[in-house]
């Protein structure tokens, strides 16, 4: 009895371990995201919001896409509070007031993104841009079947090479939820 015990708590701690692992693949394996609409950029103009950049873009070494992503999810993730509310969009005020829904925490990632591109010469083929968009778990559009205001439209990041083409998507507040860096998007 005591061995099948140890075995079921084995096979239960290891599940744990493996989804906690493996949950981005997870995530990038069932859900998509479609862009159905952009959102505004926002330059900083904020003294604090630059400062806040300026100190991230010194502390850590960008030397590629993947350092200006981690860079920019960690400082969003630090920086806002998620609310379901209707709260302010703009980083520039954002800032100060820490308290965003996905439109915000998508807005203070693109600007903290572009403007660590600038910083650092790589804006001439990176660009970041929030979406509004709409989630598929499993192919079926979820949208569909809730009016929550999360869920309605979520907005997300496309940060896009203009000489590669190539594409990478992320969904910041999922990531100050969950740690999940990339999603899928869906073409």
């Amino acid at each position: 009895m005591k061995k099948k015990l140890r075995f079921i708590l084995f096979i239960l701690l290891l599940s744990i371990a493996g989804s906690f692992l493996f949950r981005g693949f997870l995530y990038r394996s069932l859900v998509e995201y479609q862009a159905v609409a952009d959102r505004p950029k926002y330059p900083e103009t904020d003294v604090e919001l630059k400062a806040l950049i300026t100190l991230n873009d010194e502390k850590d070494a960008v030397t590629d896409i993947q350092d200006v992503i981690s860079i920019a999810h960690k400082t969003t993730a630090k920086s806002l509070q998620f609310r379901f509310e209707g709260v302010e969009n703009d980083p520039n005020t954002l800032v100060r007031t820490q308290k965003a829904n996905c439109i915000g925490y998508a807005a203070f990632f693109c600007t903290m993104a572009n403007a660590l591109l600038e910083k650092n010469s790589m804006s001439t083929e990176w660009s970041a841009h929030a979406h509004i968009g709409h989630l598929y778990f499993m192919g079926i559009n979820i949208h569909q079947f809730t009016r929550h205001p999360y869920f309605v439209d979520h907005d997300f990041v496309i940060l896009k090479n203009s000489k590669t083409g190539e594409i990478i998507a992320v969904d910041p507040s999922l990531y100050d939820f969950s740690g999940i860096r990339i999603v899928r998007k869906r073409n």
